[in-house]
């Protein structure tokens, strides 16, 4: 099945300004369209099934689980003042030991082996965490976990969703949580997600990834609107990514949030494909379908850039085909 379903599809209709997102979702229909409607549309469940590894204990997600809430406890109660690594050292690791006997008696130990080489990449990440944040001199945390459209309120947070008018033809209604806000010297504001796993697809000079990777642009956009919103001062100046990882040893990359009217651009044929309910399984990236949850189902059917003509109707003025011609044109 190609993934044109020859319907509307007005639950998916995502640009309209009226239904909740989130920037995952949009990133899964940006790196594939088939994905989406995989995991979106017909919402097919990958097995809960993991291949067992005597030298790991936790998978990708419930490593970066511990990680996340680690360094958020961590940080609130230092209240992001850490001067040097060897006064918090002690305490940071007292903590991940807490963490990590609690999810133990949650889920019981199967291999003594794979958990104790887990605590060790665990602490491992940790003081990589802590080292990188000894670095840090001029910018000063002041915000963690800020949600929006998740029901909670107060203090920064926003209990409803974000609307974002990214053009004259986008509009989102957004949903999400930011890892964490610092204050720049200049009142102005950076803004951070924690990454814990490698920088595989990471570039320095195009955040953006092609068109791909959109979290930290619209999580810059939602959070100015949330300062307009309480008349506050300062707008995001940077935001980014942190590699909390022996993998990347604390690195960051981050940018100057690119125009609202660029990402409405890139976003709009895949809007109106959606809208449409059009999933074609076309990637505009190599190597999309290496670790896709899907791919077993379908990562052989992936069609090339060079096929969609074969694959849309060829009447002139289609606007199936049109989308996905301006979706492949966008840089």
């Amino acid at each position: 099945f190609d993934g044109l379903t020859g319907r509307p599809a007005p639950r998916h209709a995502l640009g309209t300004g009226d239904i909740p997102t989130s920037a995952s979702r949009l990133e899964t229909l940006a790196a594939c369209p088939y994905r989406y409607f995989l995991q979106h549309v017909l919402e097919v469940k990958p097995p809960d099934v993991h291949d067992e590894d005597p030298t790991r204990r936790l998978d990708p997600l419930q490593f970066g689980a511990r990680l996340h809430e680690l360094f958020y406890e961590f940080m609130v109660r230092t209240r992001g003042r850490i001067t040097d690594a060897d006064t918090h050292t002690d305490s940071l690791e007292a903590l991940l030991t807490q963490k990590i006997e609690a999810f133990r008696e949650r889920i019981p130990v199967q291999h003594e082996a794979a958990f104790r080489a887990d605590r060790m990449r665990l602490k491992r990440a940790a003081r990589i965490f802590l080292a990188a944040e000894a670095r840090r001199t001029e910018a000063e945390p002041v915000a963690f976990e800020v949600s929006f459209g998740q029901g909670q309120s107060g203090e920064q947070h926003r209990a409803r969703p974000v609307p974002l008018a990214l053009s004259d033809d986008v509009a989102l209604l957004l949903m999400g949580r930011i890892d964490r806000v610092d204050r720049l010297p200049n009142g102005d504001y950076a803004i951070w997600d924690y990454k814990t796993g490698s920088m595989r697809g990471y570039d320095a000079n195009d955040l953006q990834g092609g068109g791909h990777r959109l979290q930290w642009a619209l999580y810059a956009y939602a959070f100015n609107a949330m300062l307009e919103a309480a008349d506050a001062d300062g707008t995001v100046q940077q935001s980014g990514y942190v590699f909390a990882t022996a993998r990347a040893y604390g690195q960051r990359l981050a940018d100057s949030p690119p125009p609202r009217e660029q990402v409405g651009a890139q976003l709009a044929p895949l809007l109106d494909l959606a809208a449409r309910g059009a999933f074609p399984h076309v990637q505009k990236r190599r190597g999309a379908c290496r670790f896709c949850d899907y791919r077993r189902i379908c990562a052989d059917e992936a069609t090339s850039a060079r096929d969609v003509r074969a694959m849309t109707p060829n009447a002139p003025g289609d606007p199936i085909s049109n989308a996905i011609s301006r979706w492949m044109g966008n840089s």
